[in-house]
């Protein structure tokens, strides 16, 4: 097992509750293809907020979108004026949809006010990545009922969002 982002003993907190920036996270990637292994990966959060949505955008950035036929089906001829914009912001920009799959409460272990969120690439269907069946089936056994399988390589981190405040933060990566 993997530990998301614990907050080591005495580390990371300042009397008034916050958390002391910058520091080291830690995330799970779940690669598309099942011959590989999950990896565990480090980033550095500066900034409240969700810093690993955004590092994300970078990492889902690449690409074109090839089931132009999709989305014709499901939007119509209307696609046909915006395919342009769509694809600049699948090879530049990057875009990220996210799921919870444990959602933050007083109650969660082991840490407070934290929730654990699986992080797609949104245009990865359309982008024709393969399909994850591992990243689908972990939302599914956290109770999901995702409409489409995801596609392309999913990541797991977990955030912080304490009462009072309006933007989380993703949690500090533990120690050995």
């Amino acid at each position: 097992a993997v530990a998301l982002g614990t907050i080591p003993s005495g580390c990371g907190h300042n009397p008034s509750g916050d958390h002391m920036l910058p520091f080291e996270f830690t995330y799970v990637k779940i690669p598309a293809d099942e011959a590989l292994d999950y990896e565990e990966l480090r980033g550095e959060i500066s900034k409240a907020g969700d810093s690993l949505q955004a590092q994300l955008k970078a990492a889902f950035a690449g690409g074109s979108i090839k089931r132009v036929d999709h989305l014709r089906q499901t939007y119509g001829r209307d696609v046909e004026s915006k395919l342009d914009t769509l694809n600049r912001i699948a090879q530049e920009e990057g875009s990220v949809e996210l799921f919870a799959l444990t959602k933050p409460s007083k109650s969660s272990q082991p840490v407070p006010h934290a929730g654990v969120y699986l992080y797609i690439d949104e245009m990865g269907m359309l982008k024709d990545r393969p399909v994850n069946r591992r990243a689908f089936e972990l939302a599914r056994s956290c109770g999901l009922e995702p409409e489409q399988p995801f596609h392309g390589e999913a990541y797991v981190g977990r955030v912080l969002v304490e009462p009072g405040l309006r933007q989380g933060g993703v949690l500090p990566a533990g120690g050995g």
